[in-house]
């Protein structure tokens, strides 16, 4: 096997690192010191994987440049990127997933981090199951090909969706992995003709996209897929779910969710196990609480326990109430030889969701435990719908940010912890610069596209605990906890810069911006006057000239 792995960055320190971390892990690492020969290094050395740094000190390449070569480079097109940065912003994260790489990691890593995801990408495993990958992006193609191989899977690839069809007459194909957007026939289209022939109609479809619009997404499940996996999606969600979809009925079947049974009794677990197990259930018995309680903290294959009230070393009572602060939608079922009403309330009273007698008859029992488990997936049901009914008040449906009324009240709760805390926190107000021109010239569809262009631009370039919002029709607003005045400015300038750079279909877009932080405001200042402040800046920005950020 060639072990051997190209490490390409600018800094020493970090180079050393790398190869101290690499060697030490059983692979050999070669360290390319002179960048604008990258190229023909690696076609010399034919590495197994390059890992790289994205920020290379030199002006006219980086990290992405050397990526897309790499991909374009029919003998270098096969071979796995790590991509690395001490910077962990979702849109050097996207930039790498685009140019071609196959996994993002942030420096400073470990070793053991490092290796694990060497291994990851050189270590496969071998199934006999054969995927169709349907895309007319060879870059794309390539990362989910590499992650799906660390599995084993067989990946037969499809430029378009007309080369798809082809193959699925031609091939057995166990799944499909799908793009939305492709030239000529698209995802959706793909999609239809698939389910509606009965040939291919069983076959399960995994749809791939960059947009996260729930309209678009509710659209993918209506023409028959399975799942939706949002660009770029994390390192090793795509190869777990596709194990899921992929795996034979029988294995799945072995593989349902268990019954945990907890008695100190063995008689009575046995014959908790011998009825269950007759009913089709997978068991899993246990004699001490504590272990029980373990395995419940580690595993969420669990769909239902059963516990003996009276035990010696912690009795069920007290097992429930542990057992539902780790998983509280888990139900228990009690169960005890002593027939008093005080057993039933205190089962009940611990969180138990049902209680039985010893003795019980079999048919009673499994009614009891079907009954609890279907609840419990019923309720699981509506938990979902209620989180989407919820996603949908808070959100705004054509740009899926935190919409007016939910922004301002996750800004009231911020600004009192702001002052509890004596912290740092900012507010940018944007507005899209002439937007009503846009509108006039060239229609709401064409107005529609640049708002989500701003949106996904917002969302690209913040952190992960910053919140943004659309809280009018041009109107956005950054929520930034934890930022001082500088900071907030150094986000929003590189906010504006992006969108300035921008093209959206050939229209140039501006937005201009002001900015309001807590600590400028006097003791009688309340968050009205915070908002006031940004939004007065905002209006400066726009009568000083536009395309700008106004702070003061």
């Amino acid at each position: 096997m060639n072990n051997r792995i190209a490490v390409i960055d600018d800094s020493l320190t970090i180079r050393n690192i790398a190869k101290k971390y690499i060697n030490a892990g059983g692979f050999e690492a070669f360290c390319i010191e002179d960048i604008k020969n990258y190229l023909s290094v690696l076609k010399k050395i034919k590495p197994a994987l390059i890992l790289l740094d994205i920020y290379l000190g030199e002006e006219d390449i980086d990290g992405h440049s050397i990526c897309k070569t790499i991909r374009n480079d029919e003998t270098l097109s096969d071979i796995p990127v790590i991509m690395m940065s001490s910077l962990n912003e979702k849109i050097d994260i996207k930039k790498a997933f685009d140019s071609g790489s196959n996994i993002f990691i942030h420096k400073p890593f470990s070793q053991k981090e490092i290796i694990k995801e060497i291994r990851n990408l050189l270590i496969k495993d071998k199934r006999d199951e054969k995927i169709l990958l349907v895309d007319d992006s060879s870059v794309l193609r390539k990362i989910v090909k590499f992650e799906l191989e660390r599995g084993g899977f067989s990946i037969i690839e499809a430029g378009s969706g007309k080369e798809g069809i082809e193959v699925l007459k031609k091939e057995k194909i166990d799944l499909i992995i799908l793009d939305i957007e492709m030239e000529g026939m698209d995802g959706f289209e793909f999609a239809k003709l698939t389910k509606g022939d009965i040939s291919f109609y069983t076959i399960p479809i995994i749809m791939l996209s960059s947009l996260d619009d729930p309209l678009i997404i509710k659209k993918a499940f209506k023409s028959g897929i399975v799942e939706y996996f949002i660009k770029p999606f994390k390192h090793g969600a795509l190869l777990k779910f596709v194990k899921e979809v992929i795996i034979p009925a029988n294995i799945k079947k072995e593989q349902q969710k268990k019954i945990i049974i907890i008695d100190d009794s063995q008689a009575q677990r046995s014959v908790l196990n011998h009825i269950l197990k007759r009913d089709g259930k997978e068991v899993l018995s246990f004699e001490n609480p504590k272990k029980a309680l373990d395995y419940i903290e580690d595993n969420e294959d669990i769909s239902l326990i059963i516990t003996d009230i009276y035990m010696p070393e912690m009795d069920g009572l007290e097992f429930s109430k542990k057992a539902k602060k780790i998983r509280e939608d888990i139900p228990i079922i009690g169960i005890s030889a002593t027939r008093s009403k005080e057993s039933v309330l205190n089962a009940l009273s611990s969180g138990m969701d049902d209680f039985l007698y010893i003795p019980f008859y079999e048919e009673e029992l499994n009614l009891r435990v079907n009954l609890q488990i279907k609840l419990y997936q019923k309720i699981k049901e509506l938990n979902g719908l209620n989180k989407i009914l919820k996603e949908q008040s808070f959100k705004d449906p054509l740009t899926s940010l935190y919409n007016r009324r939910a922004v301002f009240d996750l800004l009231e709760a911020e600004f009192e912890r702001t002052i509890r805390n004596d912290s740092e926190l900012s507010i940018v107000m944007f507005d899209i610069d002439y937007f009503k021109q846009v509108n006039d010239t060239y229609g709401h569809p064409k107005g529609d596209e640049v708002l989500k262009y701003i949106a996904a631009t917002l969302k690209g370039n913040i952190r992960s605990y910053d919140i943004a919002a659309r809280i009018g029709g041009e109107e956005f607003l950054l929520l930034l906890p934890h930022t001082d005045k500088k900071t907030a400015w150094t986000i929003a300038e590189r906010v504006r810069k992006v969108i300035k750079n921008g093209d959206i279909s050939g229209i140039k877009i501006t937005i201009s911006g002001g900015i309001s932080t807590i600590k400028e405001l006097k003791e009688t200042e309340k968050i009205s006057d915070f908002i006031k402040k940004a939004d007065e800046r905002l209006y400066k920005a726009k009568k000083s000239g536009r395309d700008k950020i106004v702070f003061s």
